[in-house]
């Protein structure tokens, strides 16, 4: 999970240009596209070392996923 989070991080460290262009809007994509994968991945690994499939995929935790992986994702897009 540490490795997941780490190129996540990395993944953010990149410089930007002034202006938005097609490169910049498909670094972005990738970025969200490897959050996601990287939060799926986290949240299958919680609920196997737990032995509690669906735990954190349903009900109030699933909401409460969904909202965190909304945040990055905004983080990411540099939306307030």
């Amino acid at each position: 999970m540490e490795e997941l989070i780490k190129k996540t991080n990395d993944a953010g460290h990149q410089e930007r240009p002034t202006a938005p262009n097609e490169d910049t809007k498909a670094t972005a994509l990738a970025r969200v596209e490897r959050l996601t994968a990287a939060h799926a991945e986290a949240v299958a690994e919680i609920e196997r070392i737990r032995k509690q499939l669906g735990q954190l995929t349903t009900d109030i935790n699933g909401e409460v996923g969904s909202s965190i992986l909304e945040a990055g994702v905004r983080a990411l897009a540099d939306v307030s």
